[in-house]
């Protein structure tokens, strides 16, 4: 008896549907509860097409504000705008963002929106030089950036200057212009501006990421690469991403333009644990993971040189020949903190090594990100602390930009008390965040090797990273403004 003839005709209509045209897929589902409620509302403020661009010409118009009150303005920095919402305002807000909404500062910062708006409209739209796309390049233009921006607030005493922030400012605003007028998208912003590389670093620790559903993606056959390369008259990703292989909130400025031009809605914003990234990363790039340890030593240094100690300590050096030169002085101190940071994170790195019987260059690459958590949450305790003493001075602020007879605000003493129990809780929390890094670092290295005593070098520094912060903290701190 002959067997009955096999049934084709599914796989045939399969191979006729896929024939005929992509599969539509949507998106994944939102998450429910709350998360799935900041996701939802959140996707849909960067799909709206006044999104980045309403924040931008609100910062313009802010900048023009600090660039008036900077020239014109009270001479006293307690009463005037640019100074007191430079550094008693802003810089400490924007330290925050960084951990709650990521590098989006640059998708509203208004010499980025001038830069844009030049590179748009008559720039040349020539590519970045090559030498931008070279790796250890890129990271020492980095690092360079780091501690240029750390040092030159220093030397040049901004937070008291007026004109001085003021010229800050306008530099800043000149050369992102310029960049704009001569290369592609946003340049100035990914590979020039100091502000933007310290933004970038910290925003690997956001708990904000837009990341796109590769799934998404294949299944509809994308072939257009919208995200990166635009559709009709929505641009790309101004970073040169791609969402879908994207690994790191460091060339993420959330500023909404692959959301748009994506025909899909493969894309979306998500809530992810603030140290998600330095688990799930597959690149890992000893250049890259050192800058991580650099930002604990360049922090340290931003806060010491804010303590009475450094204060009779500059006194002194004065005295000295090379030392009494300000620049000198502000760059071997910064020179030293790093130079330590970077030199016991190598020590831990070669402890580890030998107990996992593992490359250091290797460990050195995989746990170096750990540590910026412990950094960011530092930054943070210390700036909120000159927040929270320093804004009663924006009414006198306001009093003088509108030309009114200005003020200093009547206050006390500041609470030294409550600034150094802030920035403690803060460290302890970054600890925290910084010792799950490692430990899941470390569970997903599968090294042969009691986890406890593995971890052991990488916890220990940690620990000492915290307790400089916290002894730091302890020490009476001057005002910013």
């Amino acid at each position: 008896m002959s067997n009955p003839p096999e049934d084709n005709s599914q796989p045939i209509v399969l191979l006729e549907t896929l024939a005929a045209g992509p599969l539509k897929v949507g998106a994944t589902p939102p998450r429910p509860g709350l998360m799935g409620a900041f996701e939802h509302y959140g996707k849909r403020l960067l799909k709206h097409p006044l999104f980045p661009w309403i924040g931008r010409w609100m910062t313009i118009g802010f900048l023009i504000a600090l660039a008036y009150s900077a020239f014109f303005g009270p001479r006293d920095p307690r009463l005037n705008f640019a100074t007191v919402m430079s550094w008693v305002v802003w810089w400490p807000l924007l330290a925050i963002s960084y951990l709650v909404i990521g590098r989006v500062w640059c998708a509203v910062c208004p010499m980025g929106a001038l830069s844009d708006i030049a590179y748009r409209k008559i720039g040349l739209n020539l590519k970045a030089p090559k030498l931008f796309k070279k790796r250890w390049l890129v990271a020492v233009m980095l690092g360079i950036a780091i501690l240029y921006q750390a040092w030159i607030e220093e030397v040049t005493r901004a937070s008291v200057s007026p004109l001085i922030t003021g010229f800050i400012l306008w530099s800043f605003t000149i050369g992102a212009v310029v960049s704009g007028l001569v290369f592609e998208r946003w340049t100035w912003c990914r590979h020039l501006c100091p502000l933007g590389a310290w933004s970038g670093v910290f925003a690997m620790s956001s708990v904000v990421e837009v990341r796109a559903d590769p799934n998404v993606c294949l299944a509809n056959r994308c072939k257009g690469i919208h995200c990166y390369f635009g559709r009709d008259d929505l641009p790309g990703c101004p970073f040169h991403q791609v969402p879908k292989i994207m690994e790191t909130n460091r060339y993420c400025s959330t500023c909404g333009n692959c959301l748009k031009a994506c025909p899909n809605d493969a894309i979306s914003i998500r809530l992810r644990p603030p140290s998600r990234e330095f688990v799930t990363q597959k690149k890992e790039v000893l250049e890259n993971a050192l800058i991580a340890v650099v930002a604990i030593g360049v922090v340290f240094f931003q806060g010491l040189v804010m303590t009475d100690l450094w204060a009779s300590l500059r006194e002194r050096a004065a005295s000295l020949p090379l030392l009494s030169n300000d620049a000198i002085l502000y760059g071997v101190l910064i020179l030293v903190c790093v130079g330590l940071a970077v030199g016991l994170f190598f020590l831990a790195s070669q402890i580890y090594a030998r107990l996992t019987r593992q490359s250091c260059h290797a460990e050195m690459c995989r746990f170096g990100f750990a540590f910026l958590p412990l950094a960011l949450l530092a930054h943070i305790g210390h700036n909120l602390g000159h927040l929270f003493n320093g804004y009663a001075l924006v009414p006198g602020a306001l009093a003088g930009l509108m030309g009114q007879p200005p003020q200093v605000t009547t206050q006390g003493a500041p609470n030294f008390w409550a600034w150094q129990v802030l920035e403690v809780g803060l460290v302890l929390v970054g600890l925290a965040i910084s010792a799950w890094a490692i430990r899941r670092i470390c569970v997903a290295a599968n090294i042969n090797c009691p986890r406890p005593l593995a971890t052991a070098p990488y916890m220990i520094l940690a620990g000492l990273y915290a307790a400089a912060f916290i002894a730091m903290f302890a020490l009476p701190m001057v005002t910013r403004v």
